[in-house]
């Protein structure tokens, strides 16, 4: 029994990891959009006062 208890530990742990590194992707894919539409917006305002 233990041994099966180690093993249902070990996947839940497994099942986390794979969600964490999931949310990871996306934060830095969301942060390169972000950091372009900001450049944009930024580059807009800018030019009407040189």
């Amino acid at each position: 029994m233990k041994g099966r208890r180690g093993q249902s530990v070990v996947e839940y742990m497994l099942g986390i990891s794979v969600i964490v590194i999931g949310l990871a992707v996306g934060f830095y894919a969301l942060t390169n959009s972000t950091s372009v539409t900001f450049k944009n917006a930024s580059d807009v305002v800018v030019a009407p006062f040189p």
